[in-house]
């Protein structure tokens, strides 16, 4: 997942480069690098009402609508707002144009001289803020644009809604970066600034050389795709939506490349044309579940694979030092992280990436199940079970091994029973007097399951499970907060967190979600919060809310 974590830090690093500098200006070029959309007032209205009556707090809507109303006297509720920056070059801070829509320019002013000094001058009206700078506003096609200075007018765009696009219909608030129009220096400003700063950590962090070493080699190599990622990006799309439609709060990253870049070719390598063989894993009623679905990008594999030679170097060393082993347990040590090793370098060069989870949390019982597709790991169990035979005599009478215990759709499984000590209470509400693990290896397979009961719970996530969902979903994780509300609530015995859980479990709608998608020349990352946990905090205001009431608010 190496890559996923670059497009999003590579997304920041663009977001990044602009906020420094974002509210000044200078002298200002033709192209816009940055859009900022706002959907119309009376859909942001609108959207606050639903957003507070899914809180249970409908009152704060009202206080927003009355407050809004007040002060957006002369404003067009039924058109977007925009805000344009101009970038220039990396020693000239961007220009800012304001671009609010107006049924009545005059009213607006107006009311901003409740709160400002207002001038007229000839061509615009000056607006002076007590202890502020100065801003100049005129109105251009039925905007109120807002500048810093008089030459930025002549950047107005002849047609905003063109420059605004889909933003304000798609999300409540938007911003499109368009990364060609960011000068190359800047970006790298950045870049280096980041290097600097970790070169700095490991070798303030680090006392191992070795370790040291390997670290700063993997770094160098992050570095390298990450220059190419920023530097071929086209366009980064941070959005927030509020949708009352499909009862959730989402927010989508979404990052492009140039046709033919790196980030392009990239983005349709990863999808997976195979079916997920996990598809079970997405259970009902868990307090987790997790699918991965993708394809290794071209040059990952090899970097995964000295990545782990490096690792295993590193691991033997450390074995070599602390000398805590016999020679005899040693050599089987080793070559139990050697042999994993080399099934995970043989997986990565395979290609698919296919793996699930899920976390199953009942009033008496909590499961954790795990699957992955890995390539050949026949030797790899045969190590596992070298190792297992040799410490079966020394486990003693708190742990039970069973070596081959059964087989199950062609995976041969192994248990583990530990006794639980009397004293750990809070794992025993978890498990029980005993905890159960279970290891299984298929042809091309590894599955794990520990808990109180977790073999009944990866059966059924093992049988043939439906389609997985449409479009090309590379990786979802679904946390579930009811379940974990409930089980806070039962080791802990707050009575508070489990009237929390009562309320959010009526809504049926407590899921916290992340999605990454596949899309043209780029990828998609969506985080999506479902409404019901708006009630988490319409409970927690409630007292607040009865406090204003009775005080005549």
């Amino acid at each position: 997942m190496t890559f996923f974590r670059k497009i999003v830090v590579a997304s920041a690093a663009i977001v990044c480069v602009l906020l420094p500098a974002a509210f000044v200006a200078a002298q200002s070029v033709a192209q816009p690098s940055v859009v900022v959309a706002l959907s119309p007032l009376s859909n942001q209205l609108d959207d606050i009402s639903y957003l507070t009556a899914a809180a249970g707090v409908p009152a704060f809507g009202n206080i927003a609508k009355v407050q809004v109303d007040a002060y957006s006297r002369g404003i067009d509720k039924t058109r977007p707002i925009g805000i344009l920056l101009f970038v220039k070059d990396a020693n000239t801070p961007p220009d800012a144009l304001a671009c609010i829509p107006v049924d009545n320019f005059d009213d607006l002013l107006n009311t901003v001289s409740n709160i400002a000094l207002v001038e007229d001058e000839d061509d615009c009206s000056v607006i002076k803020p007590e202890g502020g700078p100065e801003i100049y506003v005129k109105e251009i096609n039925k905007h109120a644009v807002i500048a810093q200075s008089k030459e930025m007018f002549a950047s107005v765009p002849s047609d905003l809604a063109a420059t605004l696009g889909d933003l304000p219909k798609r999300y409540n608030i938007s911003t499109k970066v368009f990364a060609q129009r960011i000068p190359e220096e800047m970006r790298e400003q950045f870049l280096s600034m980041i290097e600097s700063s970790y070169r700095d950590q490991i070798e303030q962090m680090s006392t191992d050389e070795l370790a040291s070493e390997l670290q700063m080699k993997n770094f160098e190599m992050q570095m390298k795709e990450m220059r190419s990622l920023i530097n071929e990006a086209d366009e980064l799309v941070v959005g927030l939506d509020f949708d009352k439609e499909q009862k959730n709060i989402h927010m989508d990253i979404e990052m492009t490349g140039l046709d033919g870049s790196s980030l392009a070719k990239r983005s349709q390598q990863m999808i997976n044309p195979k079916p997920t063989r996990f598809g079970g894993f997405l259970v009902d009623g868990a307090t987790f579940t997790a699918n991965a679905h993708t394809r290794m990008v071209e040059g990952d594999a090899e970097q995964y694979s000295t990545a782990m030679d490096d690792l295993l170097a590193v691991a033997k060393k450390k074995m070599e030092e602390e000398g805590d082993m016999s020679p005899e347990e040693s050599e089987v040590v080793q070559g139990v992280i050697e042999e994993f090793v080399s099934m995970a370098k043989e997986t990565c060069k395979n290609g698919d990436i296919d793996m699930g989870a899920a976390v199953v949390m009942g009033e008496n019982s909590a499961n954790v199940i795990m699957g992955i597709s890995v390539a050949s790991p026949a030797k790899f169990e045969d190590k596992i079970k070298e190792v297992a035979g040799q410490a079966k005599d020394k486990l003693g009478d708190e742990v039970q091994l069973k070596l081959n215990c059964e087989t199950y759709n062609g995976v041969n499984f192994h248990e583990v029973i530990v006794n639980v000590p009397a004293d750990e209470e809070e794992l025993s509400t978890l498990v029980g007097e005993k905890a159960k693990v279970y290891v299984g290896f298929g042809k091309d397979v590894v599955y794990l399951a520990a808990g109180s009961d977790p073999m009944e719970l990866l059966k059924a996530s093992m049988k043939p499970s439906a389609a997985p969902e449409a479009g090309n979903l590379l990786m979802q994780y679904n946390l579930y907060v009811t379940p974990i509300l409930k089980k806070v609530a039962q080791i802990q015995g707050e009575d508070q967190v489990a009237n929390m859980a009562e309320v959010l479990a009526k809504t049926g709608r407590d899921r916290v979600r992340m999605t990454s998608n596949s899309i043209k020349n780029g990828v998609d990352f969506r985080i999506e919060i479902q409404d019901g946990i708006l009630q988490l905090i319409g409970a927690a205001m409630g007292p607040m809310m009865g406090q204003m009431q009775g005080d005549g608010f």
